[in-house]
């Protein structure tokens, strides 16, 4: 007999990773049944990185598979998740939702409104975040910045750990990697393309202010949480306007 009969939680479950799985765990360790919602574009668009995270089909696709081969999947119930509420403030039939310390204050908001509508109020219980072998919590906002992995498992660590030996890009993955991320910036002036005079084939002053401020628009309205430059030109246009990258790669 388990200890409550309709459970609620919900995340972005993006990566999924270990502290999503605790998390599982924890849900059908408790309820009978339990409802998971996956969040949509309109929650986590202010995330870091967001447009690096997983579509909703794929974060549900990952969760479905994690629940099958624990033999839960029959007694789960899924729900697109567009704002905090979700159906927790509508369903009677649920007693429980399950969060942790940093989603604690919405489940509060949700009482209030359940209690209004004549709704039993949900017992809240709050899990422990799980933490990565440097002691910070495991998100998913640090797996997509390249911190750690989705064993909570922290990069530095790996490298430091790992003996050094020469490294060569598969020829199959050039073509890959040549593929811009995110948005392409051009520059506006065409580039001229003269070999005997290699100076020629850089872009000149106008070119570099031009395309650097257009740079700085793109940074202002998307306001990401790292800047890298590759290359010397670019690294310094963006200098002489007064944006420090946070990573600069200069041969």
């Amino acid at each position: 007999m388990k200890q409550f009969k309709h459970l609620v939680f919900a995340g972005t479950f993006d990566y999924l990773h270990i502290g999503h799985k605790r998390l599982l765990d924890r849900a059908f360790e408790l309820a009978e049944k339990v409802s998971i919602g996956i969040t949509t574009e309109k929650l986590y668009k202010s995330k870091p990185l967001a447009n690096l995270i997983q579509t909703w089909q794929v974060r549900r696709r990952a969760v479905t598979e994690y629940l099958r081969e624990r033999n839960w999947l029959k007694r789960a119930r899924f729900f697109r998740l567009d704002d905090i509420y979700g159906p927790a403030i509508v369903d009677r039939t649920m007693d429980s939702i399950l969060v942790t310390k940093l989603t604690k204050p919405n489940t509060e908001l949700i009482n209030k409104i359940r209690k209004k509508k004549g709704l039993p109020l949900l017992r809240i219980i709050v899990a422990p975040l799980v933490r990565g072998d440097d002691e910070e919590i495991v998100t998913s906002e640090r797996i997509r910045m390249g911190e750690i992995d989705r064993e909570g498992h922290n990069f530095q660590f790996l490298i430091s750990n790992f003996q050094k030996k020469s490294l060569i890009l598969p020829k199959y993955l050039r073509k890959e990697l040549r593929k811009p991320l995110g948005i392409l910036i051009k520059s506006q002036i065409p580039i001229t393309n003269n070999q005997s005079n290699p100076k020629s084939q850089l872009p000149n002053n106008k070119t570099l202010i031009a395309t650097s401020k257009k740079t700085l628009h793109f940074i202002n309205r998307l306001m990401p949480t790292m800047v890298i430059t590759v290359g010397d030109i670019i690294t310094e246009s963006l200098l002489r306007i007064n944006i420090e990258p946070e990573v600069k790669l200069i041969d």
